[in-house]
C-alpha cells in the first residue's frame, strides 16, 4: 500500500468516510487517530466488543508492514504486540500508528505460512491456508494454498498468511470455512480486510460475559454489513487478539493481559507524511 504522492489528506470528512459507510451500530464510538485514519469501538448487543481501525486508501504516506518479536524474523522469544510496535516506532523515520497481532505461530521462530514486508519476501508460502497480498502498486488480493515462488508474489509489498478467507468479493466465503473446525465457535478474532476505499484492521474481544467473540459467519456479516468489506482474512485470534493504537492496547485480551506473539501487522506512517 506504499504511495509516493506529494499531497496529503486534509479533511476530516475523508478520514471518517469508511467508518460510517454502513451507518451506526449499537453504541458506536469513533475517533480520529491521524489524517485519513479513524478508530471505532462497536458495543454490540449479542454481546460483543469490536474494534476497527480504518485507513483511507486515497491518503498517501501509510504502509502496512510486518513487525517481528525482537525486531527480526529469526526471533528467539515472542513479545506482546504493543512491545513489537514500540520496537518499530521511530518518529524521525516511521511512526507506528497502530498494530494488531498477525501470524499463527508455534515455538520460536516457527510461524504459519508466508510473510513479506516492505517489498521483501521473508518466508515462502507452504501451500496451506490463505494469504493476503498487497502489491507495490497498492492493489491487493487473497490467494488460497499459495505455492512457493508463485507469480502472485511478484511485486509484493506486504504478505501475511491467515487461516480462513472470511469475505470474498463482498460475500461470505462459506465454501472456504468447511475445512476448519473452529469456524462455528465464538472466539476472540483478529482480521485484515479491505474494500476499494479503505483498509481495515479489526479485533473482536471474546471469552467473557461482556464480549463472547464471533464465529466466522458472524465476522463475515459484520464485515459486510457494517464495513462493506470486499475481502477479509482471519488472522491469529484467541488470547493473541490485540489492538494497539498510538502505543496503547485498546481492546481487552482474553488472557487478562497481552499474549506474547511472533509478529504484528503494523500501520506505519512515513516520516515525509508526518505533520
Amino acid at each position: 500500500m506504499k504511495r509516493t504522492a506529494n499531497t496529503w489528506c486534509q479533511t476530516l470528512l475523508v478520514c471518517v468516510l469508511c467508518a460510517w459507510v454502513a451507518g451506526c451500530a449499537s453504541n458506536l464510538r469513533s475517533e480520529r487517530v491521524a489524517p485519513g485514519v479513524t478508530f471505532a469501538t462497536y458495543n454490540l448487543d449479542d454481546p460483543n466488543r469490536v474494534y476497527v481501525l480504518t485507513v483511507e486508501r486515497a491518503c498517501a504516506g501509510y504502509d502496512l508492514d510486518v513487525g517481528w518479536a525482537q525486531g527480526q524474523r529469526d526471533f528467539a522469544q515472542r513479545m506482546p504486540t504493543s512491545a513489537i510496535a514500540a520496537l518499530y516506532d521511530k518518529p524521525s523515520a516511521t511512526d507506528v500508528v497502530a498494530a494488531v497481532n498477525a501470524s499463527f505461530f508455534d515455538q520460536p521462530p516457527e510461524i504459519t505460512g508466508a510473510t513479506a514486508s516492505d517489498g521483501e519476501l521473508l518466508q515462502q508460502p507452504d501451500r496451506r491456508y490463505e494469504t493476503a497480498i498487497i502489491r507495490t502498486d497498492g492493489t491487493a488480493t487473497i490467494v488460497a494454498r499459495l505455492e512457493p515462488e508463485s507469480a502472485a508474489l511478484v511485486d509484493v509489498d506486504m504478505a501475511i498468511t491467515g487461516v480462513g478467507w472470511l469475505v470474498r468479493n463482498g460475500q461470505p466465503n462459506t465454501v472456504n470455512w468447511e475445512q476448519y473446525k473452529f469456524d462455528e465457535v465464538r472466539h476472540p478474532r483478529t482480521v485484515l480486510a479491505w474494500n476499494d476505499r479503505c483498509w481495515f484492521l479489526m479485533v473482536v474481544d471474546g471469552r467473557s460475559a461482556e464480549s463472547a467473540g464471533m464465529t466466522f459467519a458472524e465476522l463475515a456479516r459484520f464485515l459486510i454489513d457494517e464495513l462493506h468489506a470486499e475481502q477479509a482474512l482471519n488472522l491469529d485470534g484467541g488470547g493473541s487478539a490485540t489492538m494497539v493504537v498510538d502505543g496503547a492496547v485498546r481492546n481487552v485480551p482474553s488472557d487478562g493481559s497481552e499474549r506474547p506473539v511472533a509478529n504484528a501487522l503494523l500501520l506505519v506512517r512515513e516520516a515525509a507524511a508526518q505533520p
